[in-house]
This record gives C-alpha cells, structure tokens and sequence, in this order.
C-alpha cells in the first residue's frame, strides 16, 4: 500500500529528456565519456556534468536504494549508458555494460538484488537500434544475451516494463518488420529462467507503456494502425488475460488519431492513460471504470499552446499525477498535472520558459512511495536536483516514427 504524502514528497519528478545539457566549462564538454563517468561518480547528482545527457527511468526499493536509468552522449555523439544509484546519502554512477551506442528508457525493481531495465542498442547513432535488457543482481549489471526477439526483425527498442513477480515481467516497445506495416508492437516476457516474444494485439504499431493489476490483468498502451493509412496512427490500448493480448472491443475505448505514452492505476475498476492527440495538438487523458474507457477533459493552458503528457501515477483515487511538456513559439517547458479525484488541472512546471532549453520534457514520474524533490533545468542549464544532493521533498526514440 502506497503511503500518502504531500506535493512535494509525492512527486521526484524525473527527468527532463530530449535537450542537450551544457556543461559547466568548455574542457569538462571535450573529455572522453571515460573521463566524465570517472569525474560525474564524485558529484552530488551524477547527470550534472554530462553533456547530453538523458534520464528516462528510476525505481524506488526504499529510501535508501533507487536506481535511475538513461544515457549520455560523448564528444562523438555516441550514445552509452547511464545507470546511477541513491544510496539514502549520495548519487553515484554504477558501471554498466554500454554495448555500442545505447540507451535505456525504463527500469524496474523486484528487489535490491533483482533490478531490471530495458532500451534499446545499435552498432552506431545512425543504425537501427536492436531492444535490449540489462539486470542487476545485487552486484553487477550485465546485458541479457538473448530477449527473443520475433524473427525477420531488423529493428527494435523497448520502452517500458512491468513486474508482476520475480518470475512474471513484461517489457513493451516497437519492432521494425517491413515496409509495408513498418512498426509493430512488440511485447517481451520473463518467467524466471528466460525472455522470449509475446504476440501484440493484431495492429498494433507502437507500445509505450504497461501496467500489472495481476498475472492475467495486464493493460499496454500505444498506437495502432489506422486501414488504409499506413502513416496514421490511432490511439489504442491492449489487454492481457493470462492467455493471449487482445484488442478492446467495440465500443469500449474512443479511438482518436495519436498515442498514449503511459498508464497507471489504483484498481480493477479505476485506471488511467495518457497520450497526445495530432488534431488538437492537446493532451489525451482516458479513464477505465471496470467496463469501459472514455475521455476525460485535460486541462489546457490555451493561448497558442501545445500540449502533451508523456507519463503517469497515482497514489490514490484521488491523488494522481501525470507530466508532460507544453510548446509555445517552439519553446518547450515541463509540464505537470494534477487529479484531485474530481478534475484534473496544471499545477506548475519546474521550469519556465526563460529558463529551458529548447526540447525540454518531464518524461518521467515517480511512484509515491519516497520524498525527493524534482529534477529541472537551471538557468545554468545543467540537469540537477532542484533541491541538490538526496531525495527529499519531492521518454523520444530511437525511430523516427510517422
């Protein structure tokens, strides 16, 4: 049972992704990724020294164990790994196997020594990426050899995970097939002693998020192909009954062309999603009440304004918070929202227009479960606590998707 706790405490709002972070000195930008992952492990938050840094994922074991996933890139532009660790009184990087130009996009705890995250790999930043999963053992992380990906596939990347048991996990993302359908669901599961493919829902183009009720209550959100409009997508959500992913039934989920990027949720009957929709360049929020899913009105901020939310959770039925980026003038700034249990409605963003780089985006969230502070862009522009050092006071990819 999640514990309740104030604004603050609730939200770590991860990660602003998508931007490039300046360094503090021009000799600090020009050394080797080596040098830099030796000089960032010494620093109160590790990201802070990394040029083009990213930060996608973070689980929670306890106050004293959190982990946070992404990646940077060199002087090369090359993309490598970024696997840190809170221990309750520093952040420290922990040595990952960065295999060619990598990333990782989510990460997910069983236990201190059960960690799991996933991503996605290539030869160089100009290839196709191939999926990837790493895990933690309590000592090391190490690169799981083979996922089971489906053949024929030249192209994939993971983009989110669920646990379910330490011997029931499943990851979602995107596989490139051909060029006929080019994306494809692709969905990944553990049992314990191996991965091996799942097959998607039929249709399905683009998975960003899952979220475990139980072991035959699984919901993956995404996208799935509009008939006759390969460069179309529709928003779509999937469902696992412990047999098969299928597609929801007529009637029961209102189709609208974009994607849904994250889900959540406090019950069999109360679950949440989040996206963007292409027509009205505006957020997507969509509830389940047990029968059906339906719209739900999402605040805007007007004027001009682009909005989209990228990530989601809930505390309780009436405590629930998703985060998002809002564009204006082709500035991008963070973007936070709030469920009371009655509406939704913006409650502030950690950064201001003057104060973010061009690109920038919460794309993560944490679940309540410690106190931290959020993570924004200073005026100096370098990715940091808000409030530096300790948790306290309280996602785009590697395709170029149509």
């Amino acid at each position: 049972m999640r514990k309740r706790i104030g604004l603050f405490s609730m939200l770590l709002v991860a990660l602003l992704a998508t931007f490039s972070i300046v360094v503090t000195s021009a000799s600090a930008a020009a050394r080797s990724g080596q040098n830099m992952q030796k000089e960032r492990a010494t620093s109160a938050f590790p990201a802070q020294t990394f040029a083009n840094s990213t930060a996608s994922g973070i689980a929670i074991i306890s106050s004293t164990d959190v982990w946070v996933v992404g990646s940077y890139r060199d002087a090369q532009l090359e993309q490598h790994i970024l696997t840190e660790h809170w221990n309750g009184s520093a952040w420290s990087v922990i040595p990952s196997p960065s295999v060619n130009s990598s990333e990782l996009k989510a990460v997910a705890a069983v236990s201190s020594n059960d960690v799991w995250a996933v991503g996605n790999t290539a030869v160089t930043h100009d290839d196709y990426p191939t999926a990837l999963v790493e895990h933690w053992n309590g000592t090391q992380w190490s690169v799981v050899s083979n996922i089971g990906l489906p053949k024929g596939s030249y192209g994939s990347q993971l983009e989110a995970l669920a646990v379910v048991s330490p011997t029931n996990i499943w990851a979602v993302g995107t596989t490139y097939i051909n060029t006929i359908v080019p994306f494809q669901g692709l969905i990944e599961h553990w049992d314990g002693k191996q991965w091996s493919n799942v097959p998607a829902a039929a249709n399905t183009k683009v998975l960003n998020g899952v979220f475990a009720l139980s072991a035959n209550n699984i919901w993956a959100v995404g996208s799935q192909v509009v008939s006759g409009h390969s460069s179309r997508s529709n928003t779509n959500i999937i469902h696992w009954d412990g047999t098969q992913w299928s597609n929801l039934s007529a009637g029961a989920f209102p189709f609208i062309e974009g994607e849904l990027t994250s889900i959540t949720g406090t019950g069999v009957n109360n679950l949440w999603a989040v996206g963007y929709q292409v027509a009205k360049q505006a957020p997507i929020i969509v509830h389940w009440d047990g029968s059906t899913w339906s719209n739900v009105d999402s605040p805007s901020s007007g004027n001009g304004i682009q909005q989209t939310l990228s990530s989601i959770t809930a505390v309780a039925p009436n405590d629930i918070w998703a985060v998002g980026a809002s564009v204006k003038n082709s500035v991008s700034t963070g973007l936070i929202v709030h469920r009371d249990g009655a509406k939704w409605s913006i409650v502030f963003s950690p950064t201001s227009v003057r104060e973010a780089p061009v690109g920038s985006m919460c794309s993560g969230l944490i679940q309540g479960k410690a106190s931290g502070c959020p993570i924004g862009v200073r005026r100096s522009r370098s990715l940091s606590p808000s409030c530096m050092g300790s948790p306290r006071p309280a996602r785009r990819n590697a395709f170029s998707r149509p």
